[in-house]
């Protein structure tokens, strides 16, 4: 949530404020699992805790998770919402701070009944519901809040799915749902929200189950059709896609000035089906010309990030097997590598990669001498994938599909930061994965599997670290 919409060349200006859920395991104090936590940022990097406050004369009606979803109401109000089992109960605040119960009773003269604005109740065949997630479209002067529903008692094989309930511009929502996309026999999608980008609606979500380790998934997301409101859409028969692989959880969307940022977390233990953990870098999100969105490390995050150069890939300097060299052009008689002659350690690679359609692989290599995971693209019964998948036989793997599998040609970044990784394809595909590489030096190689597969203009610099990024 900002405090001011400003150019992306201004972000050293504006303060970003980061609502999360303790997880009991936070190194600078203890706090009770599940309660609200705040961390301010002023440059999209260094994170500084901040007490939240509930207010005494009138406090949220819970006392854990009463600050999360953050959205900015009709009157430019704070308000946030959180699942009360039966309906969406939400608290509001003037300064991020502090925060009091947001529900505002009225009498609903058609059924002459109390009830509540800012509250919105579930139809009438919801067994539960959690998750919740509000947007206000002043376009529209409508609330819309997308919540998972369960209809029946809630566990794996149950009935249930998204929903959308509608409020009018005074926040009194209807209780009648209008039943988006049915998950009933998948995991429940976790953490779904409902933006507006450009002319179009898009519905995010994380299926449980879709994680590497099977834990939260992975972002996936849907789009509605150009000037069509959300009820009107056909989210059900909406094609699926995805904005990372398995090792990035529950990511969200957030606008910063003109441009919106997806963040989720990383597992704190590698592979393991674990809750909360680390943040991964600022990933860009922008909408491409057919609406589906792209995902990028962009210009400006990747300028910040490059420091001085390590080494330039080239026949000099490198142990080639199965590989040719033609000054810095590296080629695959079949299928090879390509060793640089120094160790590596934290690092931003680049290269020119080309993968024909009858090869399979074309990439990096780390190698910790236990571990080896390859980086880059690959190709797997007549599909494409930007991937980060280990090679030391436990067939872990993170990994996008590419959606043009004709695409020969790849623009590849690579940002190792000890045991995650962050891999970024043509500015529009990008995955993060949590390795169990061991933080130190590393064997960096170039792995070329199918003729003619090659690689050139490989750059490897020294990345940034938390203190010398801004220097």
């Amino acid at each position: 949530m900002l405090k001011n919409q400003l150019p992306h060349y201004l972000l050293q200006l504006i303060q970003m404020y980061m609502f999360y859920l303790s997880t009991g395991r936070e190194s600078n104090s203890v706090h009770q699992t599940f309660s609200s936590m705040l961390a301010v940022s002023e440059d999209m990097i260094h994170y500084e805790p901040v007490e939240l406050k509930m207010d005494k004369k009138n406090p949220p009606e819970q006392d854990l998770y009463y600050a999360l979803g953050v959205y900015i109401d009709a009157e430019g109000r704070f308000r946030s919402c959180y699942g009360k089992g039966g309906y969406v109960g939400g608290s509001v605040s003037d300064d991020l701070l502090t925060w009091s119960n947001g529900a505002e009773p009225y009498m609903d003269d058609e059924i002459g009944m109390l009830r509540y604005k800012y509250r919105v109740t579930f139809d009438s065949d919801v067994y539960s519901g959690r998750d919740p997630y509000i947007w206000y479209d002043a376009a529209s002067e409508s609330y819309y809040c997308v919540v998972m529903n369960y209809y029946s008692a809630q566990s794996d094989k149950g009935a249930k799915g998204l929903a959308l309930y509608i409020g009018d511009k005074e926040g009194r929502y209807s209780s009648k749902a209008v039943k988006m996309v049915s998950f009933t026999g998948r995991g429940d999608p976790e953490c779904p929200m409902l933006m507006k980008i450009g002319n179009r609606w898009y519905l995010f979500y994380s299926v449980f189950g879709t994680g590497v380790a099977g834990s939260v998934g992975r972002l996936s997301y849907r789009m509605g059709g150009e000037n069509q409101l959300p009820q009107d859409v056909d989210w059900e028969n909406a094609a699926e896609y995805c904005l990372d692989g398995g090792d990035l959880h529950a990511a969200q969307l957030v606008n910063v000035g003109d441009k919106i940022y997806m963040y989720g977390w990383i597992n704190y233990a590698a592979h393991q089906n674990v809750w909360g953990g680390f943040l991964n870098l600022p990933r860009e999100v922008y909408q491409k010309a057919d609406g589906t969105l792209g995902s990028r490390c962009d210009e400006y995050l990747t300028e910040l990030l490059r420091k001085e150069s390590i080494a330039q890939m080239s026949f000099e300097n490198t142990a080639l097997q199965g590989v040719t060299a033609e000054g810095s052009k590296f080629t695959a008689a079949g299928g090879g590598t390509a060793t640089l002659n120094q160790k590596v350690g934290r690092t931003l690679m680049t290269a020119k990669i080309t993968l024909p359609a009858s090869g399979q692989q074309a990439g990096y290599t780390l190698s910790d001498g236990i571990y080896t995971y390859f980086i880059g693209v690959r190709r797997d019964a007549g599909k494409l994938y930007l991937t980060v998948r280990s090679d030391s036989g436990d067939g872990e793997s993170a990994y996008i599909e590419i959606l043009d599998p004709g695409t020969t040609e790849f623009d590849l970044k690579v940002i190792s930061e000890g045991r995650f990784i962050e891999a970024f394809v043509n500015d529009a595909y990008s995955v993060t994965a949590h390795t169990r590489l061991k933080n130190g030096e590393y064997t960096l190689a170039l792995s070329l599997m199918g003729e003619n597969a090659a690689a050139e203009d490989v750059q490897i610099y020294q990345l940034a670290d938390y203190n010398n990024i801004y220097n």
